[in-house]
């Protein structure tokens, strides 16, 4: 496969993954890696696919052999981060996104991965921070916003937490879990009859 048509391939392959066609996506991938065992870009995704999979191991192992081939990317630390952490290894987890941040210090997913991470861990003071710096690189970011309400919950900071929950459902309407979580804290607050308002609204987006 000449390096044109591996370019091309490659391109194809990541037009299916956007599309969540995974197996040809995969197949592609490995067709790829066949002809260039070295290609990062490909073990990266590849990793990705394995992780939306489920296949949490096998993700780690993809992604660390990305970044041995292309140790500058970013991206790839971050999501190393992500599936480390689905694995439980948090420790790991947040040194890989510390080093996608210390790549690119702007990297917005990176800080919320990190914030996971950390609130995972019980460093919640850390999360916080985290949170709040993935949400001045992207203002945008609902996830940010619901996830900096679960931190501040947890520290019992219930006003705050509010405000974020707010913010992400300003952003995203229709996100159950945020609107799950402001009863949460509002119903804290003791402000029932909102917090009753907000349960309805998360159990009638998402039934289950």
């Amino acid at each position: 496969m000449p390096q044109q048509t591996i370019q091309q391939a490659f391109e194809l392959a990541v037009q299916h993954h956007q599309a969540g066609q995974l197996q040809q996506a995969e197949q592609l991938y490995r067709q790829i890696l066949a002809r260039q065992p070295g290609h990062a870009d490909a073990l990266h995704f590849l990793g990705l696919i394995a992780y939306q999979s489920g296949r949490n191991d096998i993700a780690v192992n993809l992604i660390r052999q990305a970044i041995s081939m292309n140790p500058d990317n970013p991206e790839a630390y971050s999501n190393l981060g992500v599936a480390l952490s689905d694995r439980g290894q948090l420790n790991e987890a947040i040194v890989a996104c510390r080093q996608a941040i210390a790549f690119n210090p702007n990297f917005a997913e990176a800080y919320y991965n990190l914030g996971n991470a950390l609130r995972n861990k019980g460093q919640l003071d850390e999360a916080v921070a985290a949170y709040r710096q993935a949400i001045f690189f992207k203002p945008d970011y609902p996830e940010a916003y619901g996830n900096l309400g679960v931190a501040l919950s947890d520290t019992r900071q219930l006003d705050e937490a509010v405000i974020a929950y707010r913010q992400a459902l300003a952003l995203k309407p229709h996100y159950p879990e945020a609107h799950n979580n402001l009863g949460v804290a509002l119903s804290d607050q003791g402000q029932l009859e909102e917090a009753i308002a907000a349960f309805h609204q998360a159990i009638a987006l998402k039934p289950t």
